[in-house]
């Protein structure tokens, strides 16, 4: 079989194993077929293509990268979540190698540059029926046109933007490149089309990185890379410095933090303008503060790496760890933000050290490679392609430093072509010959110094096991001293609520010696962390666990409105009207201290209400619905529960009256 042919059944067995690789809970077999037919397709390139693979030292770099994802996702805490990671992941490279072997030439490239253009202005196609269209006005209000757009809501509108940031360069370069007459109109009007999808995503990180774009654009290759570098590395390092102190700020600081940012967020979008401190209401809506939520994942995604160092927490497993064991203040308990908003803190979050420094050599060597090649005065051919490519970068780097579109997400295939276009242009121009093989063995030869950190790191992710997917046995109560969060969580496992108020109530006591106490935010904060827990068990129904965490949280200091109200309707769902009156009770009283707005003042009464009415309290019941409706006249089943107590009193009348005003019969 001669090369291309071989080149051209590679490419069409590796088209038909992408379904079951992105879907691979589908059909296992046919998911494990796929992975060895392709496997298969790479070591028998010599035997049955007549050609042997061209390696470049990034290669090393992807090899690394696959070599930790493996070992991530054989420790993932919660393996369902992460397969379908590893899968994609995995394709993603085979794509990757495969690209580089058709692409050998400065005119393959320039056709590869205008197939990725192609691919960008399709990509933006789909974005019209696939993205999920904001609900809240957003940077600027644009609902009136997201309601006419479908609403199929499968990719994010950020990690769209994302991708349409690294292959914006090719739809310039398809338009630039398109002859004159039809094709340039054509290529004129998917530039347009590219642009206004891109815009209507509202993702803020775009200006960041359009700016970022355009210097690299002006700037590639017309400065020594050692400037350049110094230049990149102090910029790092103010980068690497502000999420150091962002981690380790202490609590009242921290809160500032917070108030400073949330003003960031309430000048750039529209549904916060109105108030500037951000706040609980704006948490729970779709209007929730960007760059607020930002600082809050990125000081979680700092505090697993100072505990899950050596091995990461498990592949793309970041935000259902963080919730089981940090505090978050201004993210929702119930939100579903899914990764660390930083490319290299997600990375950190799910391999470790070792995924921080692999990432850091394998972009940073690559983008120095790509510099190089484009101050190269001996060719008309590679420089303009070098700078292509590494503008392509830059863009999809300085997104990645406010977001994130991870190599294994579905959609990332689209990264791994344009990282093996780069690659070849290094392999074809010599531009890095010798990073040095010490380079791409930083990371595993990390890995292997973190040795001692690895029975801390799994016994932690043992521990998560258990609290997240229900499996394993819980570890030793030894392997976790020091860490008074995780083991009250080891204990309240075991089922013993005594031992895991100790153990956070010894938390709190060791935050308030580091003079860190008062700040409902920090990571220490034992109240707001079981507050937390009982609603995240609460939302996935799991009544019993609720009210035990709910329970903590109450004895270790919590009196709000929030935890007595979220107590009260479990124990209602639990057929215990007298403890939920008695708590909705002190909701009621905790909201009144708390100086809370009167729809909320509302609920609490009709909730009260409610749990009196379960009791056959009609008396008491009466007046917490009226008192609820004096408040709020607007909610329908207020006006329904005053006709169930007026019926239970005998007044069919009243009750009648009721009814009607709720729209509904007796």
């Amino acid at each position: 079989m001669t090369h291309r042919r071989y080149l051209i059944l590679c490419t069409i067995l590796w088209l038909v194993a992408g379904p079951w690789l992105l879907l691979p809970t589908q059909a296992t077999a046919l998911t494990v077929a796929a992975l060895l037919v392709l496997l298969a397709s790479r070591l028998g390139s010599r035997r049955w293509g007549g050609y042997g693979l061209r390696p470049t030292w990034m290669d090393g770099f992807v090899a690394v990268y696959l070599l930790l994802v493996a070992l991530a996702y054989l420790v993932s805490p919660l393996p369902a979540l992460s397969l379908p990671k590893f899968t994609a992941a995995i394709w993603g490279a085979f794509g990757y190698f495969l690209a580089q072997d058709w692409l050998e030439t400065p005119q393959a490239l320039r056709r590869f540059a205008v197939g990725l253009g192609l691919a960008g202005v399709g990509l933006a196609l789909l974005g019209l029926v696939v993205v999920a269209w904001p609900t809240s006005a957003q940077v600027v209000d644009l609902r009136f046109l997201y309601r006419r757009l479908p609403q199929l809501g499968l990719v994010h509108r950020n990690e769209m933007a994302g991708l349409q940031l690294l292959l914006l360069p090719f739809v310039v370069a398809w338009w630039r490149w398109s002859p004159a007459g039809w094709r340039r109109w054509l290529a004129l009007a998917g530039l347009s089309l590219f642009v206004v999808l891109l815009l209507f995503t509202q993702a803020r990180a775009v200006l960041l990185s359009g700016v970022a774009m355009l210097a690299a654009w002006w700037l590639w290759g017309r400065l020594p890379l050692r400037r350049v570098g110094l230049a990149v590395l102090a910029l790092l390092l103010v980068l690497v410095v502000g999420l150091g102190v962002v981690v380790s700020r202490p609590g009242a600081g921290y809160a500032q933090l917070l108030a400073i940012v949330s003003r960031l967020d309430a000048g750039s979008k529209t549904d916060l303008a109105a108030g500037s401190a951000g706040g609980t209401a704006a948490v729970q809506s779709d209007a929730i503060g960007s760059w607020t939520t930002r600082l809050e994942l990125w000081r979680a995604a700092g505090q697993m790496l100072a505990d899950y160092p050596a091995l990461g927490a498990g592949l793309y497993t970041f935000y259902p760890v963080a919730k089981a064991n940090y505090v978050f203040q201004v993210v929702g308990f119930d939100s579903d933000l899914r990764h660390a908003h930083n490319l290299w803190l997600q990375a950190g979050a799910s391999f470790g050290w070792p995924g921080v420094l692999l990432f850091g050599l394998w972009w940073g060597l690559l983008l120095a490679a790509l510099w190089q090649t484009g101050r190269a005065g001996n060719s008309r051919d590679w420089p303009p392609l070098a700078r292509l490519w590494g503008v392509s970068l830059v863009g999809f780097l300085a997104y990645g430093l406010v977001d994130v579109v991870t190599l294994g997400h579905r959609t990332a295939v689209l990264v791994w072509l344009v990282l093996a276009g780069a690659a070849v242009i290094v392999r074809e121009t010599r531009s890095l010959t010798r990073p040095g093989w010490a380079l791409v063995l930083a990371p595993p030869l990390l890995l292997l110094l973190l040795l001692p950190f690895w029975p801390r790191n799994l016994a932690y992710i043992r521990l998560d096991r258990v609290q997240l997917a229900g499996s394993g046995h819980l570890p030793a109560a030894a392997s976790l001293a020091g860490d008074s969060r995780r083991l009250g969580l080891r204990a309240f496992l075991e089922g013993d609520d005594a031992a895991a108020l100790a153990a956070w109530q010894g938390d709190a006591a060791a935050r308030a010696d580091a003079g860190d106490a008062g700040d409902a935010g920090d990571a220490g904060d034992a109240a707001q962390f079981a507050q937390g827990r009982g609603f995240q068990a609460h939302r996935a129904r799991d009544l019993a666990t609720a009210e035990r965490f709910y329970s903590l949280a109450v004895a270790l200091g919590a009196d709000n409105s929030q935890v007595y109200y979220w107590r009260g309707l479990v124990r209602l769902d639990l057929a215990d009207p007298a403890g939920a009156a008695a708590d909705l009770a002190q909701a009621v009283r905790a909201a009144e201290a708390e100086a809370a707005d009167d729809t909320w003042r509302a609920l609490l009464h009709f909730q009260w209400g409610r749990a009196l009415a379960g009791q056959a309290d009609w008396a008491a019941a009466l007046a917490q619905a009226n008192e609820a409706i004096a408040l709020d006249g607007t909610p329908v089943r207020y006006y329904e529960l005053l006709g169930d107590v007026l019926t239970a009193l005998g007044d069919p009348a009243g009750a009648a009256a009721a009814y009607e005003r709720a729209g509904a019969g007796p």
